[in-house]
């Protein structure tokens, strides 16, 4: 398979046959595939996916930082790769860049979970902007949505702080966001304020739990979902019988609880759902 992939990828016009050519080979040989993608950040020839120039484990690629930098002032700057790849050593460097573009869209630039990493008080300042400019797209204040695709990568100490601070901001799509964050990609130190919140969010609709089943209530339905299944679902801990229990009491809807019958299931060995895509 491997000449018939490398065949296919050289004569690919088409970004998508490269990309599937290109992670075929990926998986077959690793070596050969690592200087291909190397030559494709450096020569953007194919213009292969983000998904397929991430493919590298390397935390940080720093012979391309001048290369990465340099990119920014072409016509097609490519943020994602900074954020994945760069060091802190060219954080001056990006930021130029950004502040002369910060304007030319209002959600977070993949550049701002750069600053929290390599420069937090930057990276900081304009989180919090952006979380708190109105007027933007709704997806704009779902932390969700905008790091779904970032991955592991785009974790910090910084951003670990400030998801934990907002499970306590006023705006339900925020909120769930950072749980999502948090169960994702936080440490130990996430479990008790997800749990803190989640108590908040019981005592809030305590003998209201009727409106959770009307359409309006959706986004707080969803905020539920996302704090309960940040508990159940991190890496960070592990979750006992004793912390099912609690949760359960926790819950004021029947989703929560069909999720935690659905939870006990799988811990005695029943199909266990997987809760968070891949």
């Amino acid at each position: 398979m491997i000449p018939i992939l490398r065949k296919i990828y050289d004569a690919a016009s088409a970004p998508e046959l490269a990309d599937i050519a290109l992670i075929g080979l990926f998986w077959l040989a690793k070596v050969e595939t690592r200087e291909l993608i190397l030559a494709q950040i450096r020569n953007p020839t194919k213009h292969l996916s983000n998904s397929a120039l991430t493919l590298l484990a390397d935390q940080n690629l720093p012979e391309l930082n001048d290369t990465l930098a340099a990119s920014l002032e072409g016509p097609t700057p490519n943020e994602w790769l900074i954020l994945r790849y760069a060091t802190g050593d060219i954080v001056k460097r990006v930021e130029k860049y950004y502040l002369q573009h910060e304007n030319d869209s209002r959600c977070a630039s993949p550049l701002v979970f750069y600053f929290l990493k390599y420069d937090p008080a930057f990276g900081e300042r304009e989180l919090r902007r952006n979380l708190s400019t109105t007027g933007g797209q709704p997806t704009c204040y779902d932390m969700e949505l905008q790091f779904r695709d970032l991955g592991r990568y785009a974790m910090s100490d910084t951003l670990e702080r400030l998801m934990i601070e907002y499970l306590s901001s006023p705006i339900a799509r925020i909120e769930r966001g950072a749980a999502w964050v948090l169960g994702k990609y936080g440490s130990a130190a996430a479990q008790k304020p997800l749990w803190d919140a989640l108590a908040d969010f019981r005592t809030h609709w305590k003998g209201r739990e009727e409106q959770l089943t009307k359409p309006p209530a959706w986004e707080a339905r969803g905020l539920e979902r996302a704090l309960e299944l940040a508990l159940l679902e991190s890496q960070a801990w592990e979750i006992e019988e004793k912390d099912l229990q609690h949760l359960e009491t926790l819950c004021s809807s029947d989703t929560c609880k069909v999720e935690i019958v659905r939870w006990r299931a799988g811990s005695l060995g029943i199909r266990r759902p997987q809760i968070w895509e891949k």
